[in-house]
């Protein structure tokens, strides 16, 4: 993302910069399970399909000499709809630039359901078949990230499931996509809701049955024993004890 000085704007313009940014970070996170932002020097904002990296949505910086009535960003997008991949331009204000990006995820959500691979269509069984087993129920599931003890609980899970993967499968090119997906939701669980953060563990999870059905049942009834039960019964055991049995368990 672009480093910007606000007083570099008129202030009713630095204010809509911060308003976008906020309401793109946010966006960011309840996506993240189907796009991701890719960090350019020249652009405010930069998302792109996890599935395809041809499928993007750009949002660019204001004219510095910008009055603010309203401030307009420009933007650039596809695909543009249902009926057409050709690249979307313009110019919008902050509330249409949320409008778009709202159509724009529900195109690529569209899309991630049609697969032409059986394979696909199985790894997409596995996530639901996973998620099922832990979704959150909470109320607040789809606006609240984990409470402390959950995010330390389920760190631990995913760094001894990275380190158990290292150890047992070396220079293999799917374990290390893997990987690199388990170590981006670790580090963006305090950023996640409970859903998404579910969500997305059951897509590493997923990845890892389809891999190796013998090394997920390794995985996953460390998963279903300890880490899940205490994400959705919160204090049925200590949490030092977890943690113990989660990394002794995986050999970290």
């Amino acid at each position: 993302m672009a480093t910007l000085n606000p007083k570099d704007y008129i202030y009713n313009v630095a204010k809509d910069i911060r308003s976008i940014l906020y309401s793109l970070r946010n966006f960011e996170a309840n996506y993240s399970d189907i796009i991701k932002a890719i960090d350019l020097a020249d652009q405010l904002f930069y998302f792109q399909d996890k599935n395809h990296r041809d499928f993007v949505f750009l949002i660019g910086i204001p004219d510095k000499k910008s009055k603010g009535t309203p401030t307009r960003f420009p933007i650039q997008y596809t695909p543009g709809s249902h009926e057409t991949k050709a690249v979307i331009t313009g110019e919008l204000d902050k509330d249409q630039i949320l409008k778009h990006l709202i159509d724009w995820i529900n195109i690529i959500k569209d899309y991630n359901s049609v697969n032409f691979n059986q394979e696909e269509d199985f790894l997409r069984n596995y996530e639901e078949e996973i998620f099922s087993d832990f979704e959150i129920i909470d109320d607040d599931a789809e606006a609240k990230p984990f409470d402390s003890n959950q995010q330390i609980i389920l760190y631990t899970f995913l760094q001894a499931t990275i380190n158990y993967l290292e150890k047992e499968y070396t220079n293999n090119e799917i374990v290390d996509e893997i990987i690199d997906e388990a170590n981006s939701l670790k580090n963006e669980i305090p950023t996640l809701t409970k859903r998404i953060a579910s969500k997305r563990f059951s897509q590493v999870l997923a990845k890892i049955k389809k891999f190796n059905p013998i090394t997920f049942k390794d995985v996953y009834d460390v998963a279903k024993k300890e880490v899940i039960k205490y994400l959705l019964l919160k204090g049925v055991e200590t949490l030092p004890r977890l943690v113990n049995t989660i990394s002794n368990f995986l050999g970290s």
